[in-house]
């Protein structure tokens, strides 16, 4: 329930930010692929416990498990298809969310070995005090 409501919170987070604008504009299938893999991780976060919880709570037979909210929900009966639908659905999501996330971590090493630009630099601890020139042409500055 925790790790839902932080979800929750960092993409509230992540809608109400500016975003800083990317070091290679040009490269816009790269850009592409990267916001993909970012909301794809962000949907994955809230949908695996959320279909998770649905499954479980549509399936009878499942041993107890310690929750705030109980065993059930009230807007979920016992129903053999909703536990399946929503049981496929908790799955695909986990695989979403195990695939994405050495994507999430690959993407910005690729950028700090191969490209040997700032993308990293601006992520850790805020180091985001670049050139403009520098930062365009893929080497680092100091701040």
């Amino acid at each position: 329930m925790i790790r839902f409501l932080v979800a929750l919170a960092r993409i509230l987070w992540a809608i109400t930010q500016t975003k800083p604008g990317g070091l290679h504009p040009e490269r816009g299938v790269e850009s592409f692929l990267a916001d993909l893999v970012h909301w794809l991780l962000y949907v994955s976060l809230v949908a695996v416990p959320l279909t998770g919880r649905i499954h479980h709570a549509a399936t009878s037979g499942f041993a107890p498990i310690l929750l705030p909210l109980g065993q059930d929900l009230s807007f979920v009966g016992k129903s053999e298809t909703t536990a399946e639908l929503f049981g496929t659905l908790h799955w695909i999501w986990s695989k979403i969310m195990v695939g994405t996330s050495p994507l999430h971590v690959a993407g910005p090493l690729k950028h700090h070995v191969i490209d040997n630009d700032n993308t990293l630099r601006r992520m850790w601890f805020g180091q985001s005090q670049t050139k403009a020139t520098d930062a365009h042409e893929g080497r680092a500055t100091a701040p």
